[in-house]
């Protein structure tokens, strides 16, 4: 009876909110949150409820059905941020920097457009979110006392660096370096868990080359350092950034296969973990990092067809502009087409498939025309015709006693601490 109550109070506008008297925490914008979170445990099934407990559904398939669930059900609060009335009581509470977490009328204002920006695929109705956001939203706060406040920056930075439609990467620079500048230790507010991805990210940004025009082995060099920021604080994903450095040798590191192993097993087993084991198999059965980047690009490829594993198309299309001794060129920019377009055909976790796709339109929109990608699908296709759907690679006898330490290894080393 409450929820059919609610629906109509919502839906119908039978309300008598004295707009004078909003509190944060009225039964109002309660009766609000409480519609919006019934409405995604309706539409959800227990699968579903699953990956929100276990915070995986980045990594399900079926969690393009929660992204469409979040944004249908992100109707529920234009009641508020569509009501001018509210908008400037949610200015006042902006501007006196409060917070999400005890203030509700925030909190369904963050919630609405960071759905928007991440869910929605209208353009302009994005554009409304990211103007809401950048131009009233960050502009009255306070960073250095709004954690919520460098939380969006850091949002808004990796939005600008991967998302298809509106890659920025100047912004994506700015605001993650703003992200790290007013999060620092010690500051009031700090927050370790925000800042660990906030410095991978800018490092990712210096990594890919997409700010400046420092060389490679420049930018190289000040990814490591942010990388190593964030490994520090337990970021999974920046042991696996690390350990790349130690395989080729990037920055001016010196290779070293003990550190490349160990950093590839912490991006396994530190919290969060989702690094497959391609990387381990490969320097388990070769025992020795390769000579240079041309053989570790074909010890990744003839994984990939041994054991018919789509997790290293990606791998691949990151790894093909590592060279530090030139310059990205046309080729260069075809062949990691060619493997981000496999992965968005065959690779079987979404956040993967998202980003090959995102990654592409940045390709198509900045470094090749119509023919150099007819051309880098062409080559995927007849790649694929070759080596794709082959039997899997039977293990010898090493290779299964490999894969039987590597297992071994990375449970026994669960808990080792990162020291280098």
């Amino acid at each position: 009876m409450k929820k059919i109550f609610l629906y109509a109070f919502i839906f119908f506008n039978i309300i008598s909110v004295a707009i004078a008297n909003v509190k944060p925490q009225d039964q109002f914008s309660s009766d609000i949150n409480d519609s919006y979170g019934d409405c995604v445990t309706k539409k959800t099934t227990r699968v579903h409820y699953l990956l929100f407990q276990y915070d995986l559904e980045i990594y399900h398939p079926i969690s393009d059905e929660i992204s469409s669930i979040r944004y249908e059900c992100n109707k529920i609060f234009e009641i508020v941020t569509k009501d001018q009335k509210y908008n400037d009581i949610i200015l006042k509470y902006i501007i006196n920097n409060e917070q999400k977490k005890n203030n509700n009328y925030i909190d369904i204002y963050f919630t609405y457009h960071v759905n928007i920006i991440e869910e929605s695929r209208k353009k302009d109705e994005i554009l409304n979110s990211l103007d809401e956001i950048e131009n009233n939203y960050l502009k009255n706060s306070n960073l250095e006392n709004n954690p919520n406040a460098r939380e969006m920056l850091g949002t808004l930075g990796w939005f600008y660096n991967s998302n298809e439609y509106f890659f920025n990467f100047t912004k994506a620079h700015n605001y993650l370096t703003k992200a790290i500048d007013y999060n620092k230790f010690g500051t009031k507010n700090y927050n370790e868990f925000s800042l660990k991805y906030h410095l991978n990210n800018l490092g990712v940004v210096y990594d890919q080359d997409r700010f400046g025009k420092l060389s490679k082995k420049k930018n190289n060099q000040i990814a490591f350092d942010y990388y190593i920021k964030a490994a520090d604080l337990g970021l999974h994903y920046a042991y696996n950034n690390i350990a790349k450095f130690y395989l080729l040798g990037l920055g001016d590191v010196k290779k070293d296969y003990d550190k490349a192993i160990k950093n590839f097993k912490l991006s396994r087993v530190a919290s969060y973990g989702d690094e497959n084991y391609s990387d381990l198999k490969i320097l388990y059965n070769k025992k020795r990092v390769p000579n240079d980047l041309n053989e570790y690009l074909k010890w990744l490829e003839e994984h990939a067809i041994a054991y018919q594993d789509s997790e290293v198309f990606q791998q691949i299309a990151w790894m093909v502009d590592e060279n530090e001794a030139k310059k990205n060129d046309k080729n260069t920019y075809i062949a990691m087409y060619m493997w981000q377009y496999l992965c968005k055909k065959h690779c079987l976790l979404r956040s993967d498939k998202n980003r090959s796709i995102s990654e592409m339109k940045i390709l198509e929109n900045k470094y090749l025309s119509t023919n150099e990608i007819n051309i880098a699908k062409k080559n995927a296709l007849n790649w694929e015709n070759k080596n794709w759907n082959r039997p899997i690679k039977e293990l010898s006898s090493i290779e299964t006693e490999n894969n039987k330490e590597l297992i071994t290894d990375v449970i026994k080393n669960a808990f080792m601490k990162k020291k280098d």
